[in-house]
């Protein structure tokens, strides 16, 4: 889960500090019937010294690109809120 490609450098290690290095697994398959896409991201976040499991699970996006963002918003949203109290 060390080992992200770079075109897969994206979900819940966004809500992570800047210097950390992200590990995760990130999944995206579109459904055959509907489109849509299910964007999932799972991980080991770290954020001013605390160390969180973060898993985000999507369903139902009109795109990648949505899902993604939703992803890390999400992500990013819960971590702040777990670690600062926001």
């Amino acid at each position: 889960m060390s080992n992200v490609s770079d075109g897969q450098n994206w979900g819940v290690g966004a809500a992570g500090s800047p210097t950390a290095t992200p590990v995760l697994k990130n999944g995206w398959p579109a459904r055959e019937t509907t489109h849509l896409w299910v964007v999932n991201s799972v991980g080991i976040v770290e954020y001013t010294g605390h160390t969180l499991l973060v898993v985000v699970l999507t369903d139902g996006q009109p795109t990648l690109e949505t899902g993604i963002s939703l992803v890390e918003q999400t992500a990013t949203t819960l971590v702040h809120a777990l670690v600062d109290g926001a």
